[in-house]
């Protein structure tokens, strides 16, 4: 195979979770769970703690009320783990919202742990469990050919239902998208799949020959219509799980061998 992934033994180059709240946190309880998110945090090395500030969305005016630009921000804390003064896995918690990311990924099992850690560091003082509206888990996954670049078939699936991808020539830069909603698996809310595929031209200072890099990014988030999900956390393995296949049916036999998936 004339391409690498992102790193030796996997292609993700980002994960994300990212989880909507269906009743803002209050400011008393967002202020009794810094003490133990601090502390769940800290035993990942997500040491390095900034106070932010996460916008209020503004309200659906009625009509013929004009929307007033900006307006009020609420709070959000930040936790993070630095490499060499880059960034490398964010944890972070407003009012509305949290979410967590990582760059330097290795596997779902650690970094789920880190997700449900801070979790039940927040249920001790307010109850996260019971008011989660919305869940997405996104993947980003990266493959950088030879020198001089390679066929993008080598790493893609022809033969995925998903998605259509260009064949009048398999070395030529694109961008593909496509997406859905699934109404039926959640009768009282909805399923969104996000798929986009990058083929650019890239070139190393030291390399002067092209090479092509392919970045494939695979969402799913699952959305309450009413109140809140139950259970989140096995919902967020859930859908991990349902990505995982995805990935697996957008790439060739050729590539998930050389990437050790299976599903």
């Amino acid at each position: 195979m004339n391409w690498e992934p992102a790193h030796a033994d996997h292609s993700i180059d980002n994960v994300q979770v990212l989880f909507s709240f269906s009743e803002p946190i209050d400011p008393d309880s967002f202020d009794e769970v810094i003490i133990p998110l601090r502390q769940a945090t800290s035993k990942h090395n997500l040491t390095n703690r900034i106070e932010a500030q996460e916008p209020t969305p503004p309200a659906i005016p009625e009509k013929g009320i004009a929307i007033k630009i900006g307006g009020p921000t609420t709070r959000r804390v930040i936790f993070r783990r630095m490499a060499e003064n880059d960034v490398v896995s964010e944890f972070s918690l407003g009012v509305r919202s949290l979410k967590l990311m990582t760059s330097r990924y290795q596997r779902w099992a650690p970094f789920f742990t880190v997700l449900s850690d801070v979790c039940h560091a927040i249920d001790q003082a307010w109850s996260i469990s019971s008011n989660v509206k919305s869940i997405r888990v996104q993947y980003i996954d990266r493959f950088v050919s030879q020198p001089g670049g390679a066929d993008h078939f080598e790493v893609l699936s022809k033969a995925c239902p998903s998605i259509a991808l260009p064949t009048t020539d398999a070395m030529a830069a694109f961008h593909v998208h496509t997406g859905w909603f699934d109404y039926d698996s959640l009768p009282k809310g909805r399923i969104l799949t996000n798929i986009n595929i990058d083929a650019n031209d890239i070139r190393f200072s030291t390399q002067p020959a092209v090479r092509r890099e392919l970045l494939i990014l695979t969402l799913r988030q699952i959305e309450s219509a009413t109140n809140a999900l139950n259970d989140p956390l096995n919902l967020t393995d859930h859908l991990h799980k349902e990505l995982k296949t995805l990935f697996r049916q957008l790439i060739s036999d050729e590539a998930a061998t050389r990437i050790g998936l299976t599903v």
